[in-house]
């Protein structure tokens, strides 16, 4: 019930904001002229004839914060993804190796005379290693379940994905061509709140590998295209009005704040920890030696 008031409250008061402004326009009264007549409730009429669809620009706000945190996410789980395949393929291709000397050893064990002393038991030596190193790189891989793994993330970075281009599309389209705030809601946040939840096949150390590797050796990753709505949260933190060198607010000529992302301590925390981590795994394998 207290919906359909307050729907009805805010069509009246569109309806009188736009009745105000077209008689003013009947009069060929200047823009600027409407603008200062308007009293505070008039002004308030115009804020909400912005609302459309009920799109806020707290809502507005809110999903950017969601859709940040939805591509952090996306980028590790496509790095680890990428990762964890480039690791099965080199497993894979050390097998395809391992194989083909083992077949060509065995076309050299059937010759009839031996070139050399020893030649013989040489070849089944290498054979019987070759046997041996195989089985353990395929029961290595069988144990780190390799395929099931990259099947997993696989699927969930394709969702994630998707629902990020989604996301990312309602809000670049402008009012009008916008969904339904409530509809929208109702669809998206449940998918939003899963796939805020980092992936449970990554493990904190797997995260946290990714995280330092993308940090040192990818920075193209975490700011493509030098625009503040593309860079990479948490590496950048939230809008902010930009300041000269006396941290006076500089201004658009419209009036307007010109807001940046400036970088944050993530890079420097995220060094630090990988290189203390690092070197705590370090001490401890040496212990235990």
């Amino acid at each position: 019930m207290s919906t359909e008031t307050t729907s009805n409250d805010d069509k009246k008061a569109d309806n009188l904001y736009l009745d105000l402004l077209n008689q003013k326009i009947k009069d060929n009264t200047d823009i600027d002229v409407i603008d200062t007549e308007l009293n505070e409730n008039e002004l308030e009429n115009k804020v909400n004839i912005m609302k459309v669809n009920g799109w806020s620009d707290e809502a507005q706000a809110q999903l950017e914060i969601c859709l940040w945190k939805l591509r952090y996410n996306r980028i590790i789980n496509n790095f680890y993804f990428s990762e964890l395949k480039k690791e099965e393929a080199q497993l894979s291709w050390y097998i395809i190796l391992i194989s083909t000397l083992t077949s060509g050893l065995t076309v050299a064990n059937n010759v009839k005379e031996e070139p050399f002393q020893y030649f013989r038991l040489s070849i089944n030596i290498s054979l019987t290693s070759c046997s041996m190193i195989t089985s353990l790189i395929a029961t290595w891989m069988k144990k780190k379940q390799y395929i099931e793994r990259i099947n997993d993330v696989d699927r969930y970075f394709q969702k994630l994905n998707k629902l990020c281009e989604e996301v990312n599309f309602e809000l670049v389209k402008i009012h009008e061509d916008r969904s339904d705030y409530i509809t929208f809601k109702e669809v998206s946040f449940p998918k939003i709140s899963e796939y805020l939840i980092p992936n449970s096949a990554i493990t904190p150390q797997e995260w946290k590998k990714c995280v330092y590797e993308i940090t040192t050796n990818y920075p193209e990753l975490l700011n493509p295209d030098d625009t503040e709505e593309n860079k990479m949260w948490p590496w950048y933190g939230d809008y902010k009005p930009k300041t000269d060198e006396l941290d006076n607010i500089i201004i658009n000529e419209d009036g307007s704040n010109i807001l940046i992302r400036e970088k944050t301590d993530f890079t420097y925390n995220i060094l630090k920890s990988y290189k203390n981590y690092f070197w705590r795994c370090f001490c401890l394998k040496k212990n235990n030696i």
